[in-house]
């Protein structure tokens, strides 16, 4: 068999025969960019790199989404001691790093007094150095430990 080709070739009743162009749209034309090229004219390999390319980005970005997600209720259930943790890891003079305090108040808690003793701290977010801040939450925690 030979290739398709496109263009058709036509007999006559007297014998001779014509090479027909198959129809094409009239006024049609393809899309072009302001910049005068066609969109026609990107190649392939680049459409499919772009393509994969976002298709990576929503993996990535839905991934992210499930796992905040799974810790949002991690963090709501927040028990006493964890806030007690986070509020003595703020006022230890010793502690290179806050990453509990950080989670404490970046993450609602289930259970209302813990709640509000989050919203309370959140003042305090930014403050670490500041000593009048640290006395505020030791007040705090010595609130919270006497609390049953």
């Amino acid at each position: 068999m030979s290739p398709v080709s496109p263009r058709r070739r036509w007999s006559l009743p007297n014998g001779t025969e014509l090479l027909r162009q198959r129809p094409q749209a009239v006024g049609l034309r393809p899309p072009v960019h302001r910049s005068g090229v066609s969109l026609n004219s990107v190649p392939l390999g680049v459409v499919r790199i772009i393509a994969i390319i976002g298709v990576l980005l929503a993996a990535v970005a839905g991934f992210f989404a499930w796992a905040n997600s799974q810790t949002r209720p991690a963090y709501a259930r927040s028990t006493r001691s964890d806030v007690e943790e986070a509020l003595k890891e703020f006022v230890s003079p010793t502690s290179a790093d806050h990453d509990q305090w950080d989670l404490f108040l970046g993450w609602p808690i289930d259970d209302p007094y813990l709640e509000s003793i989050r919203q309370r701290c959140q003042a305090f977010a930014g403050h670490d150095a500041d000593p009048a801040a640290k006395d505020h939450v030791r007040a705090i925690l010595a609130e919270l430990r006497a609390h049953t």
